[in-house]
């Protein structure tokens, strides 16, 4: 009987590497991520034609350089991602809460040397292992009735699919195969950046939202033997933004903005906003924890207010940040968002492994 690749049946594997272009084990316990999709190619491998003159349709051709990126797309979930969403940030700390709980908290730093790991898609038909995988952004979105998906954006090396190092993901377990953290479980609160602290009377509630953070890195092709690419850098400046839409552009109920981000977009009014979610209660704390889902947004800047009429119905409004590092904390935020970059995330979960431990 053939064997076919079949998603259901298919494994996803990450682990931290140490050299890159050589993989590591990922067939373990904590190593697997439950995605929804993903893109990463076999390979994107460059075709060198011979374009001397009277040389048409040529019967050869020489291989040039490999160059790989792509994405993994899956829900996020108070547990189990903590590698992946450590490595685009650069810090990770872990802090012990009472018994059984931790808090990890990720902010931006602009040197991620050496912070990558191995990934391998079990499809089957074959185990497709990308050696040295660099994530470099992610998106977090959420809609209402949804749970939160995260997208993590990255570079690899290469693809083997002989001679692999991991030939089997027979003994990959996973953190948790639940606690997805949902849109109903959110609260989000705004206000102008210089005002007091964020309290429950500046809840927003949109329909959706966006969450986009990317730091721009190339990996160089060199003399070295090889067509793959050395270790990526920096190559620009990080982006963040935020998006939120609101199905109706209105005064009332509560937590619809009306006119605010309008008049925050005249006068140059920045944002502190941050995001809660609670969910499960978290194995073995006691006294009984609540997993939680933290944002801390210290300096967006109000980009696009949006309120167009596309019909006889109700007017939706939309409105977009910039976000920017704050040098101090806003009133009520906490002290560890200045200087560290467009945002803070924090997971309260039950994972005493240091994130960027892999």
């Amino acid at each position: 009987m053939a064997t076919v690749g079949i998603g259901l049946e298919s494994i996803c594997a990450v682990s931290k590497a140490t050299t890159w272009g050589t993989a590591t084990n990922v067939n373990k316990a904590n190593a697997g991520i439950l995605i929804l999709s993903e893109d990463f190619p076999f390979a994107n491998r460059e075709i060198v034609d011979d374009e001397s003159v009277n040389n048409s349709w040529q019967d050869n051709y020489d291989q040039g350089n490999i160059d790989i990126s792509g994405s993994l797309r899956g829900f996020l979930r108070y547990t189990g991602l903590e590698f992946l969403l450590a490595q685009p940030m650069g810090v990770a700390a872990n802090s012990a809460g009472v018994t059984g709980v931790r808090t990890q908290r990720y902010t931006y730093t602009g040197n991620i040397d050496g912070v990558f790991g191995t990934v391998v898609f079990e499809k089957k038909v074959e185990q497709h292992e990308y050696p040295s995988v660099k994530f470099s952004g992610f998106t977090i979105s959420g809609q209402a009735g949804r749970p939160l998906e995260v997208t993590f954006r990255g570079v690899a090396d290469t693809c083997v699919i002989s001679g692999q190092k991991n030939t089997s993901l027979t003994t990959v377990t996973y953190r948790s195969k639940s606690n997805r953290v949902m849109f109903n479980q959110l609260k989000i609160r705004a206000r102008n950046k210089e005002d007091a602290a964020l309290a429950d009377a500046q809840r927003i509630n949109p329909a959706s939202f966006e969450l986009t953070y990317d730091r721009p890195m190339v990996g160089d092709h060199v003399a070295d033997g090889g067509r793959t690419i050395i270790e990526p850098v920096m190559d620009g400046f990080p982006t963040a933004t935020l998006r939120f839409t609101f199905p109706r552009y209105a005064t009332a109920p509560a937590g619809t903005p009306g006119n605010d981000f309008f008049t925050a977009i005249v006068n140059n009014k920045p944002q502190k906003i941050d995001f809660l979610a609670s969910g499960p209660t978290i194995s073995g704390s006691s006294p009984s924890t609540v997993a939680q889902f933290l944002l801390d947004i210290p300096n967006a800047i109000p980009q696009t207010v949006a309120s167009n009429i596309g019909g006889p119905g109700r007017i939706p409004q939309e409105v977009t940040f910039m976000l920017k590092e704050a040098a101090a904390a806003p009133t009520g935020m906490p002290s560890q968002v200045a200087g560290a970059g467009g945002f803070m995330m924090r997971l309260r979960n039950g994972v005493a492994t240091a994130s960027l431990a892999g």
